[in-house]
Parts: structure tokens; C-alpha cells; sequence
């Protein structure tokens, strides 16, 4: 579209085509909204709780759970929460970012590079208005800041591109460019690993727990909260 703006038969086909890829998506969701929720415009993730949608407002995940006031100024701190969590899970970290700028700065006059940025964008943008980015704001630095995962593309072309020039016009910058990235990646990775490792050795005990039930048993899990299985996968057996 932003390459073939003025070009309407040829965009005209594209989107025809595109169309027809879509329907088939287009019609088991509806399909299966009906199904779960009895309603083909209310999304599955309604069922546990009609509060669980976009929009601010009172939200929560489950009936059982706690309810949340989301509001434009709690969506805006879990944006900017997010956005500070993503450098440390993309390659290069800081840097990374660093050089998608200087990557966007070479292609700056190329209107692939807005459409780019566009599609990177519309996700964040749009989640800016369900109040799961503020709720997973408070565990972006484990698990990393999931609703900006759709910017992760377009930020490692931009450093490819900041790359493959760097590669044109002197090769030995570029290598020492890669290799410094790298180097920079190490340490958050490192970390992120170490972080999730010890969650899952955390969990290890649980593998092995129904050795110890002899038959029908009861078991009482202390602090285990009111979804034993949302804290432990190896519970899911067992509860």
C-alpha cells in the first residue's frame, strides 16, 4: 500500500487477495466465539470473565480474581514499563536499539521503512487499550514485555540494515559492529536464563509429588492461591 499508492488496479488486486486468504480465519473465529461465548462478536477470552476486554474501566481476568480500575494513566505506565523491558530481551539490548535507529536513519527516505515501522507499531498501540499491558507490566522483566513482541521484527531489520551498509562500505566496522552486539547481548541473556531457570527449579519438586499419595487422596498446598495450576504446570496432574 505505501509502495503502490497511486497504483489502484494493483492494490485493488492485492487486497482481493488477501481477502480470500482471510475469510477462512475470519469465519472459524466467528465460528468459535459463537461457540464458546454464544455470541460471534464476544472473544473467547470473555468467557471466564465479561470484564476481561478492551477498554478502560473496571476489569479483571476471572471471577474469582481481584478487579482492577484501568485507566488511561495506568495504561500509559504499563506502555512505558514495557517499552524500558524490551531493550534487555532484544539482541543487542540498548545498543540494539541504538543501531535499528541508525538502520531507520540510512532508510529514512524509503517508504518500506514507515510501512515497517507501522506494522510494529499497530500492536502496541492497539494494546494500549486493554488493560493486559499494565497487568503484564509487573512481570515484563521475567518474562519479557509480551505485548511488544511485535516489535522485535521490525527493530532487528533496522539493525540488519544498520549491518548490511556498515558491510558495503567497510567490512571491518561492520564485523566489529556484530561482534560488539553480540558481546552487549550476553550479560541480559545470561540473566533472563538464570532468572527462568531458577523458576523452573523452583518447580521441580512438584514432578515427582504423586509418589507420595497413596490412592484418593486430598492435598492441602500452602499458598497456593486460587488457580494451583496458573503457578505451577507440574501441578496440572496432580491437582
Amino acid at each position: 500500500m505505501f509502495l503502490y499508492w497511486r497504483e489502484w488496479r494493483r492494490l485493488a488486486s492485492a487486497a482481493a487477495w488477501a481477502g480470500i486468504g482471510f475469510l477462512p480465519l475470519l469465519v472459524a473465529t466467528v465460528a468459535y466465539n459463537r461457540y464458546v461465548t454464544g455470541s460471534f462478536t464476544q472473544f473467547p477470552i470473555t468467557a471466564a470473565d465479561p470484564r476481561d476486554t478492551f477498554g478502560f474501566g473496571v476489569r479483571s481476568i476471572g471471577s474469582r480474581w481481584s478487579t482492577t480500575a484501568f485507566s488511561g494513566s495506568i495504561a500509559v505506565k504499563g506502555v512505558g514499563r514495557n517499552g524500558v523491558e524490551l531493550p534487555p530481551f532484544l539482541f543487542g539490548s540498548y545498543l540494539g536499539v541504538a543501531v535499528a535507529a541508525a538502520g531507520w536513519w540510512l532508510r529514512r527516505r524509503e517508504k518500506s521503512t514507515y510501512a515497517l515501522l507501522a506494522i510494529g507499531l499497530a500492536f502496541p498501540i492497539g494494546y494500549f487499550f486493554f488493560w493486559g499491558i499494565a497487568l503484564s507490566a509487573n512481570f515484563a522483566h521475567v518474562s519479557g514485555p509480551l505485548y511488544f513482541i511485535p516489535l522485535v521484527p521490525p527493530l532487528c531489520i533496522l539493525i540488519a540494515v544498520a549491518l548490511t551498509t556498515a558491510w558495503r562500505q567497510r567490512r571491518a566496522l561492520a564485523i566489529g559492529l556484530g561482534i560488539v552486539l553480540v558481546v552487549t547481548t550476553i550479560p541480559f541473556l545470561v540473566t533472563k536464563l538464570d532468572n527462568n531457570h531458577a523458576i523452573s527449579e523452583a518447580q521441580v519438586p512438584w514432578r515427582d509429588a504423586e509418589a507420595a499419595f497413596n490412592g484418593r487422596s486430598l492435598v492441602f498446598v500452602e499458598d497456593s492461591g486460587p488457580y494451583l495450576v496458573h503457578l505451577n504446570p507440574f501441578s496440572r496432574e496432580h491437582a
